[in-house]
């Protein structure tokens, strides 16, 4: 639709490469995350209602999961080849998955820990998404590859490469460093830094190298000394602080018991 070609450079640099699709999704999906963690906190601080279906709370998500299967079915038929068409398909898709990552923690612990600790997974994968959006859309391509542009030896080459990116890439998910692990997925040698950095305190890494009684007890010494750096760099000390102090001004700061077992409706 070219809706922005009043803007300097729109039309050369977004339209015509086929990119405003994913522009509307990463705008939408941006208002989608604020609007909705506005709603949330005010809704907490001055206990409004929540939506339900016959009695039964209706989290976003519900919406979101919606969205996100019926605009991504419909962006796989010959309806997305029209212009307008796709752009709206985009617009739904961004709002869905704002709606089911705001609850992604959730999901992923099978219980309502929305205001808890555990809750904050949900901003993690917030900002995945934003990490992710926002590459594709300046045009980051990493598996771009040309069929006859290249050599069989080359060919070879990139698919090592991809390998070893997706590798280091994993190992930064599992030292729960979610953020880096989608920018070390993405942008090839980001991941050998990332990888090689401590792993966070709770994160799989650690419970499996750091908190492993396992091995001679120089090794045992060696891995306990590597977890109270974690614990020193990660929770008391300054990046420890500024994660939590930062999630808390997007997403608001937990106010119920970790570990919280639902047996009821928590977020409003």
């Amino acid at each position: 639709m070219n809706i922005f070609s009043w803007f300097p450079g729109y039309t050369d640099g977004i339209y015509n490469e086929g990119k405003e699709p994913m522009l509307l999704l990463f705008i939408a999906y941006l208002i989608t995350f604020i609007a909705t963690r506005v709603y949330t906190r005010l809704a907490r601080v001055y206990n409004w209602g929540s939506g339900s279906a016959g009695g039964v709370h209706v989290h976003h998500m519900v919406p979101g999961v919606v969205l996100m299967a019926v605009c991504g079915a419909l962006g796989f038929s010959t309806i997305y080849q029209n212009g307008i068409a796709a752009d709206v398909l985009a617009i739904g898709f961004g709002v869905g998955t704002a709606l089911v990552l705001d609850e992604f923690a959730m999901i992923f612990h099978v219980r309502d820990v929305y205001w808890t600790e555990e809750g904050r997974t949900s901003i993690d994968a917030m900002f995945m998404g934003f990490a992710l959006a926002g590459l594709l859309l300046v045009g980051f391509a990493p598996l771009d590859f040309e069929r006859g542009s290249t050599t069989s030896g080359s060919e070879l080459s990139y698919f090592f490469l991809l390998i070893f990116n997706a590798s280091v890439a994993a190992i930064t998910f599992l030292k729960k460093k979610p953020f880096m692990g989608m920018v070390a997925l993405l942008v090839p040698t980001i991941g050998m830094f990332t990888a090689i950095r401590l792993a966070k305190p709770g994160s799989p890494w650690s419970h499996w190298f750091y908190e492993s009684n396992r091995g001679s007890p120089r090794k045992i010494r060696k891995r306990r000394r590597k977890l109270e750096r974690s614990i020193r760099r990660f929770d008391q000390g300054w990046p420890g602080r500024f994660e939590r102090w930062f999630s808390d001004i997007v997403g608001g700061a937990p106010t119920l018991p970790s570990q919280l077992e639902a047996k009821g409706d928590h977020e409003p």
